[in-house]
């Protein structure tokens, strides 16, 4: 069983809301109702922590002889349909039909984002170069995942990481 306690803080840091939990998925957003803020950074921010979150689970799980975690994230900006069930916050829309399927094309302990949310993320954000996804039921976008910085003038994007795991 999953445990989210670790997620919900992350999230609350930087500012988002948790919408909910379906299983093993997690769903948070930026930008509601703070359009006009760092909204879309925030939601590259986030992910970043909780990949680093699980990375550190991930020591303690194969400590114990347990199977690690795994994530796969994906983001898009776009409008959305909120308000309230009952007594729960939900949001609904095609933005969150992509952001499902950036998820479900994406790659373990990665971020995937569409060029929606990489035009918003300021140019000092590292991402890879834009690839064409084809999304279920959507068709191809445009698509980036984060790189990931190891020191402020090295940074190894994902292709060139993973060719040299395998070799």
């Amino acid at each position: 069983r999953i445990n989210f306690n670790g997620f919900d803080k992350i999230i609350e840091r930087f500012e988002l809301k948790k919408v909910k939990t379906i299983g093993d998925a997690y769903m948070a957003v930026g930008g509601i109702p703070d359009l006009n803020s760092n909204h879309a950074e925030r939601a590259v921010l986030a992910p970043k922590e909780i990949i680093n979150f699980v990375k550190g689970v991930n020591f303690q799980q194969k400590a114990i002889g347990n199977d690690e975690w795994h994530v796969r994230i994906g983001i898009h900006s776009g409008p959305v349909i909120a308000g309230r069930t009952t007594n729960n916050f939900d949001i609904w829309g095609d933005s969150v039909n992509i952001a499902s399927r950036l998820e479900s094309s994406g790659r373990m302990m990665k971020i995937h984002i569409s060029e929606q949310v990489k035009s918003l993320l300021p140019p000092s954000e590292n991402v890879s170069e834009k690839q064409i996804t084809n999304l279920k039921n959507k068709g191809e976008l445009g698509t980036y995942f984060v790189v990931s910085c190891l020191a402020s003038s090295l940074c190894i994007f994902d292709r060139f990481l993973s060719n040299a795991l395998i070799n």
